[in-house]
């Protein structure tokens, strides 16, 4: 007899890897027959294999029924039905994606006037990439339909298989000792592939019918590549490269007469070019002379492009392989940003892609310069500029990039897709990491977030209709008491390594703080008693998030040593929206002007205390809120790695002073549409750069043409932080020459142009190496006016001032020769600045 169990799908996701994985552990835990029911489309799967319940192609809102069959039926119910309506749900999560890059709608006019020659395919992955073009074959599975392959007795066909499978998976676990965060991530997704039991049960069902190990892998394979191409998910559709990655593993250890891969190595700079690239393929290759990839059908979602996205390997896709079969070993230049591949390049395609790597190479430099230094803005009002991680080993990467410290440790990612616990010495272990790669900077360590969108399989949390506003972080720690004080013990035991603060999350009352102080206070007596060594030299501190809590600071200051804005859940707790929710997420806006009322209310209260406050989540890596965050005070802000030179960057450009008055003028909006006008146009910067300075001057410059010329000049004014879009400003000159051409005799011309680019008003110089033909007339030297089309439509008439005296200074001989004359970017500079100033 057997227990049905009925039930519509809640996962928003449907159901894919993930879930599908919690749910196969919590299933294999039983011995009874647990079958999955899709009532929508009839399929049914085995609810012990992951790949079984992806086949099921199961959505949101789904009817679905489990039939349970088994000496253990009753329990298994039981704990199965408890699971899919407590848990399952907060097992679903974004799927994996590329971040969306805003691709360029056309190519730069100076590479349009150059002429190019090129393959015109989709940007993926932004960034410019020269090497030479090396074809790729895609792995292809049928090269083992026609092999002369003799098959053994069953039991031998079996050791066969088995032995495969065994091999496959130390090849796999051997390549986790050396690959990135990313790279193992996508390798223990195939490794869990090859342990699942369906595909196992398959393919020895098929040994035993009289299959050899080949054919009976092939047949399953064809199986799953079937069921992932005709899934109803794109995410899924593109998992069918993960499946000839582990079957072409297999194969050839069963058959390894057959080639099914590239066995060749990249010894020179590379633009490698495939029909698709199998995340192992990629994984094989050398990074260091791996340039770029060109891909004809890969998708924005698939394990290859997170990959390339994760190496910042330049890819653009769609771009047949029969078009570029011509180019064979012959170097090309792969354009990520417009998504191009230029090949026969000329001389003035080649010297527009040398100017662009010299850009490039020079801000990467200008960049990697603020990362080091500590973040401050203009008016010297510094800022911790923090990293939020998820591991101790993520550390190492966070300090690398520029990282202040780390403000926020999720811990929580410790506890998730795991069957037990972590043990108090596993996170000892890495806590004790991040403090050492921190090398003395502050590191907060938050404790477990459990709850909510983070499960965890060994903590049994009720289902909730709002699982957001219910039990998870600190208030599930006196149930789970022991978890929390292992996770207070490790916390202490690694103080004396460095700057460690311990931070609590969901708190929203004065009582939780005093309990938690208790709390570890008990951990230290715990740790007292057994011999074991802290150092008091720790801070304690919460986050807010809870909205209740914004009231009681000053109570709670007492107690504590710092406080962490946690910017996700308070805007959502504040706005009352759930950010998840498709109905009312357009609601969910950190720029609304109470959630920047309260954040100043928060910042002002806490530093009336005394005290330290910092804020984590994403709106402290968007550059948008940067304004805001600097005029609140802050004393750190926390973010993601990639976001720390940026930030750092951008920090030092702003006058504290200015963004505070900016912070209280957001404050009296109404509207959030008032806020983002503000930002866009209320004044953040003293820009008291001189209208001429010398790091906006060019001498003996080897341009050959006007086109290289005006590409130049601004580049030479966004490296020195004037202008903030080089190539719509390029298009805003090109609109003036276009229709009239600025040479006005003597060896001179005068490009000009009121642009929303600039940021500060500035004239350029540039002296060239050798005349070039402006239009009318051979040119020497080019003064380019480049005004701020704000200051001009506010009325002022200074820029026509300037207009004029410049070109009465060019009918000037005296000047003229005095310019002809000069050596250096100094001598032309003083020489303007004498006769303009």
């Amino acid at each position: 007899m057997s227990i049905e169990y009925s039930f519509r799908c809640a996962l928003t996701n449907g159901i894919h890897a993930r879930p599908a994985s919690h749910l196969e552990k919590l299933c294999n835990r039983f011995n009874s027959e647990i079958v999955w029911i899709n009532e929508r489309n009839k399929n049914k799967g085995n609810a012990k294999s992951v790949l079984s319940l992806i086949g099921t192609n199961t959505l949101f809102e789904d009817d679905c029924r489990l039939v349970i069959t088994g000496e253990d039926e009753q329990q298994a119910f039981k704990d199965v039905s408890y699971f899919i309506e407590n848990e399952l749900e907060a097992c679903d999560s974004v799927l994996e994606t590329t971040e969306t890059e805003e691709e360029a709608s056309s190519l730069p006019r100076t590479l349009v006037k150059a002429n190019p020659t090129y393959i015109q395919g989709k940007s993926v992955i932004h960034g410019i990439a020269k090497g030479i073009i090396k074809p790729l074959n895609a792995v292809n599975l049928d090269d083992f339909k026609d092999i002369d392959y003799i098959v053994s007795p069953v039991e031998a066909e079996q050791n066969k298989f088995v032995s495969a499978i065994d091999k496959t998976i130390k090849e796999i676990q051997d390549k986790l000792a050396t690959c990135s965060k990313t790279e193992t991530e996508i390798l223990n997704f195939q490794l869990s592939f090859l342990s699942d039991e369906d595909f196992i049960q398959k393919i020895q069902t098929n040994i035993k019918t009289g299959d050899g190990s080949v054919s009976a892998l092939m047949s399953v394979i064809n199986s799953y590549r079937e069921m992932f191409r005709n899934a109803d998910s794109q995410y899924l559709k593109e998992r069918e490269l993960d499946v000839i990655d582990v079957a072409s593993e297999i194969l050839s250890i069963l058959a390894p007469d057959v080639s099914v891969k590239n066995e060749f190595k990249l010894t020179e700079d590379s633009i490698c070019v495939a029909d698709n690239l199998t995340p192992g393929q990629f994984i094989d290759m050398d990074k260091k002379y791996l340039k770029g990839l060109v891909l004809t059908h890969a998708g924005a979602t698939s394990h290859t492009i997170i990959l390339a996205r994760s190496f910042g390997i330049p890819t653009v896709l769609g771009i047949e392989t029969s078009a570029l079969s011509s180019l064979e070993n012959k170097t090309v230049i792969l354009d990520g940003d417009f998504g191009i591949v230029v090949y026969e390049m000329n001389d003035e395609v080649s010297r527009y892609y040398q100017q662009e790597s010299t850009v490039l190479s020079l801000q990467a430099i200008k960049q990697n310069v603020h990362s080091k230094s500590a973040g401050c803005t203009n008016d010297g009002k510094s800022f911790e500029i923090a990293a939020n991680i998820a591991s101790g080993d993520e550390a190492e990467k966070a300090f690398a990039m520029g990282a202040d410290g780390i403000g926020l440790f999720r811990t929580e990612m410790l506890y998730m897709d795991r069957p037990s616990a972590p043990t108090e010495e596993e996170l000892y272990q890495a806590f004790c990491t991040a403090v050492k790669f921190a090398d003395g900077k502050p590191v907060i360590i938050r404790t477990m977030d459990i709850g909510g969108d983070k499960p965890a399989e060994f903590i049994k949390i009720p289902k909730e209709h709002n699982p957001f506003l219910g039990y998870r972080g600190v208030r599930i720690c006196e149930e789970y008491n022991q978890l929390f004080q292992d996770q207070l013990k490790a916390i202490l035991r690694a103080t004396p390594l460095g700057k460690i603060k311990i931070m609590v999350p969901m708190v929203s009352s004065y009582e939780e703080v005093l309990w938690i102080k208790s709390e570890v206070e008990k951990a230290k007596t715990t740790l007292r008693d057994l011999g074991l060594t802290y150092s008091d030299s720790y801070q304690l501190g919460i986050m807010i998030e809870v909205p209740s809590i914004m009231f009681m600071i000053d109570a709670c200051c007492e107690h504590l040593d710092f406080l962490s804005i946690g910017s996700n859940d308070l805007t959502q707790y504040l706005i009352a929206v759930d950010r998840d929710n498709h109905n009312v997420s357009k609601y969910y806006n950190c720029f609304s002007p109470a959630f920047i009322k309260a954040l100043k209310f928060i910042a002002d209260s806490v530093h009336k205390n005394g005290k330290w406050i910092g804020l984590c989540g994403e709106m402290g890596g968007m550059q948008k809120a940067l304004p805001i965050l600097t005029g609140l005070g802050l004393d750190e802000i926390s973010m993601s790695c990639n976001a720390i030179a940026r930030t750092k960057e951008e920090l030092s450009k702003l006058d504290f002073n200015l963004c505070s008055a900016l912070v209280d003028k957001l404050c009296n909006a109404k509207t959030a549409e008032e806020v983002e006008y503000l930002l866009e146009h209320e004044q953040t910067q003293i820009r008291n750069d001189s209208i001429i300075s010398e790091d906006c001057i060019l001498y003996d410059a080897d341009f050959k043409n006007k086109e290289e010329a005006l590409k130049g000049i601004v580049d030479k004014l966004y490296l020195a932080g004037r202008c903030k879009n080089r190539f719509k400003f390029i298009d805003d000159l090109w609109l003036r020459e276009e229709a009239y051409t600025t040479d006005i005799g003597f060896g001179f011309a005068i490009p000009h142009s009121k642009s929303e680019q600039m940021l500060s008003n500035t004239i350029s110089i540039c002296k060239l190496a050798e005349p070039i033909n402006w239009g009318n007339s051979e040119v020497s030297v080019i003064v380019m006016l480049a005004l701020r089309k704000e200051s001009v439509d506010a009325g002022g008439n200074d820029h026509m001032k300037i207009f004029s005296k410049l070109a009465k200074k060019i009918m000037n001989k005296d000047f003229r020769n005095q310019i002809f004359d000069s050596n250096s970017t100094s001598q032309i500079h003083d020489i303007f600045n004498e006769h303009l100033a």
